[in-house]
């Protein structure tokens, strides 16, 4: 009996240990049929105020320092364009919370030159996680990032300071509660709509 519940018992831990989702790193488009697609239109505020809970009817929050933004960064390409969410911080640390937890997640995400980590947790657990250089550049048509295949609740943004204070941003955040077809058309620099 106790050989059995063993078997269980490491069979469950396998299980759940193993759970991965598919990154996506630097795409030109992000998800397709997404249930939520905040563009920052949706909710306006005043330039530099942080956004904090603004969001949550749509279900997503973000953490202290992250602020809307109507014209502060440097061009960041057709998939990222005012308004949009800036880190005032100069730490580069993001925390977008979303309540549910979300199937899929990408957004377009550009920085000051760095090496970039994006984190998947569930339940304050890491369940995936990867690297990019990042950059800001009016041409930069790669910079859609995201999860697809794994319930999160969470995703974190930490880039390299050890250099400098290093200023990001992020738009189009789109998230479902379930599961679509890869093979999306970009964002492109008009916010819902497709090509």
């Amino acid at each position: 009996m106790n050989k059995i519940k063993i078997m269980i018992l490491a069979l469950v831990l396998g299980l759940t240990t193993s759970v991965q989702a598919e990154p996506i790193i630097g795409e030109a488009s992000g998800l397709c049929k997404a249930t939520t697609l905040v563009t920052f239109d949706e909710v306006v505020l005043t330039e530099l105020t942080e956004i904090g809970q603004a969001y949550e009817e749509l279900g997503v929050s973000f953490s202290e320092g992250v602020a809307y933004n109507v014209s502060t960064h440097m061009p960041a390409g057709p998939n990222l364009s005012e308004p949009d969410a800036l880190n005032m911080t100069g730490s580069g640390l993001w925390v977008i919370k979303f309540h549910p937890p979300v199937k899929e997640v990408s957004f377009a995400y550009a920085s000051d030159l760095t090496v970039t980590t994006f984190i998947a947790k569930r339940r304050g657990k890491v369940v995936e996680q990867f690297e990019s250089i990042t950059d800001f550049g009016s041409n930069v048509v790669d910079n859609i990032f995201g999860f697809r295949d794994v319930l999160i609740d969470e995703v974190v943004i930490e880039v390299d300071t050890s250099a400098y204070l290093v200023g990001n941003a992020i738009d189009n955040l789109a998230f479902s509660t379930r599961r679509h077809p890869k093979g999306c058309v970009s964002y492109r620099g008009k916010k819902h709509e497709s090509e």
